[in-house]
């Protein structure tokens, strides 16, 4: 793969990726585990899905899935929206298309992820708007002096 990090992130194909949240405060008071593990580094998500045997033994299946990008739960909101909102923010502005959205279970955390990540793209698409607007009125007052 000849492809530079930069690259990657300015390619708008569609990307996969996943944001594992961290415990809530109520997880944590009932003493609860983690059920997945999240590492960025290689990008992979595990995770380990309690089961019981029919001889009742208990053991943990662990199940490793690799994605475009992995987030732990402690991954703050700007790194999430700089490796996946942005590139797709700027693909809007030189005028291609975009969609952002989250899918899982209940409780998985989607609004965690998603909920600050709307209001940002906003701004830096309005911001974006009005300086092409901006840049535009410049050419067309040049052009008129000319």
């Amino acid at each position: 793969n000849n492809t530079s990090k930069s690259d990657e992130d300015d390619d708008p194909r569609i990307r996969v990726v996943v944001r594992a949240r961290p415990l809530a405060p109520r997880e944590i008071a009932k003493n609860e585990r983690n059920v997945c593990d999240a590492d960025p580094d290689s990008k992979t998500l595990t995770v380990f899905e309690p089961k019981v045997k029919v001889d009742l033994t208990k053991y943990t299946e662990t199940s490793e899935f690799v994605f475009d990008d992995v987030f732990g739960g402690y991954c703050s909101d700007d790194r999430v929206y700089d490796k996946t909102v942005s590139p797709l923010v700027r693909s809007v502005l030189c005028g291609g298309n975009a969609t952002c959205f989250a899918y899982g279970q209940t409780g998985s955390g989607k609004t965690y992820t998603m909920a600050p990540l709307p209001t940002r793209a906003a701004k830096e698409l309005l911001s974006g708007f009005s300086e092409f607007n901006r840049v535009f009125e410049e050419g067309k007052k040049r052009e008129k002096n000319d």
